[in-house]
């Protein structure tokens, strides 16, 4: 079956998405049918907030509907790395003003899609252009306004029956506050725990029943760093202060981001990233993993057994997602990648993915 996609727009966002024995938990047959959601991550991507409702982006968002009831995935992550719609600056800007066009458009979105349960990013600020500002968000200036904010969201898809959406069919299950913080140092790090504590009051206020996490975590291991197989320990570096800080009491949830590749088999195996997390987090805190496949070049025409090792790669990547006992997946680039004239790993992830459902 070939999914009607046609003129691909390929729009690039930035590089990431990202005690026990490896071989006993990848062998684990009672982990590995353990239930799991598998998702989409950066659903109904665009460039720049001026461009949102043009025709080649709306025709895009058409393409990840297309996608996502193609490979039967009902769990997504509408974003944007920095910042989607889903920011107070655009949704109450000042303490007489509410907009809740934007973010209305994109769940009737997922929910044309046939995704059932939404991972929203929140932001106090959204950048308007998303090559050139910082993905790191920042504590508000006023915490009051950004509270209500974040509470009026919530509250708007949390499927209650009060202030809700007209026409909302699921809620909201879930919200992060930002992606891939970058924290150098003490004073940063506080400051961002700080917004995770203000953000889960102001969720939890509306709605204590949705699963609340930091931003993900960026990749670990970076092929672009000096050394590729080196651990990028900012992000270990800033969940250690925060747990050490006590934000366990505020998170559900911790998500990381595996690095997405042309060439995965390349690649740290996920399982690395799993040890080195589990040695900072400990057992206790659910594991998501928000961004995580492949994406091999446009111009790439792979022959079968190529596309056959993508296959085992990819089936072997779930596994040891599976055998971590992580609660979620999510994969990025699933919508190019089912643009393609040949289509082959469009049907790996159909395939694999019914394997595993």
């Amino acid at each position: 079956m070939k999914i009607p996609l046609e003129k691909l727009v390929v729009l690039y966002f930035g590089l990431g998405a990202c005690a026990d024995n490896p071989k006993d938990k990848t062998t684990d047959t009672a982990s590995n049918n353990q239930t799991i959601k598998y998702g989409i991550c950066d659903m109904f991507v665009f460039e720049d907030m001026d461009s949102m409702y043009d025709p080649e982006q709306i025709e895009l968002y058409e393409q990840y509907i297309e996608v996502a009831k193609y490979l039967n995935i009902d769990t997504g992550r509408p974003h944007r790395p920095r910042g989607h719609v889903f920011s107070c600056n655009l949704v109450h800007p000042d303490i007489n003003t509410w907009n809740f066009k934007d973010t209305d458009y994109f769940i009737e979105l997922t929910q044309d899609a046939g995704i059932t349960d939404i991972l929203v990013t929140l932001y106090p600020e959204a950048g308007t252009d998303a090559k050139n500002e910082s993905i790191s968000v920042k504590l508000p200036d006023d915490l009051v306004l950004y509270r209500d904010c974040i509470t009026e969201i919530v509250e708007r898809y949390d499927g209650d029956g009060s202030k809700d959406m007209g026409g909302l069919v699921n809620k909201v299950s879930a919200y992060e506050i930002g992606n891939e913080q970058f924290c150098d140092t003490d004073e940063s790090r506080a400051e961002y725990l700080e917004i995770i504590k203000q953000t889960s009051t102001a969720v939890k206020e509306a709605d204590d029943s949705v699963t609340f996490l930091p931003g993900g975590a960026a990749p670990l291991y970076n092929p672009y760093n000096i050394n590729p197989s080196s651990t990028d320990s900012n992000a270990i570096n800033i969940f250690s202060y925060l747990l050490k800080n006590n934000v366990q009491s505020s998170i559900d949830a911790v998500s990381f981001h595996y690095f997405v590749a042309e060439d995965p088999m390349d690649q740290v195996s996920i399982q690395t990233y799993f040890d080195e997390w589990r040695d900072v987090i400990g057992n206790d805190i659910p594991v998501w993993v928000t961004e995580t496949g492949f994406f091999p070049s446009e111009e790439t025409t792979l022959t079968e057994q190529e596309v056959s090792k993508y296959k085992t790669w990819l089936q072997d990547h779930i596994a040891t997602i599976k055998a971590n006992e992580a609660e979620r997946v999510d994969f990025c680039r699933v919508r190019e990648i089912c643009a393609y004239e040949s289509q082959s790993l469009c049907d790996v992830y159909a395939d694999v993915l019914k394997e595993n459902k």
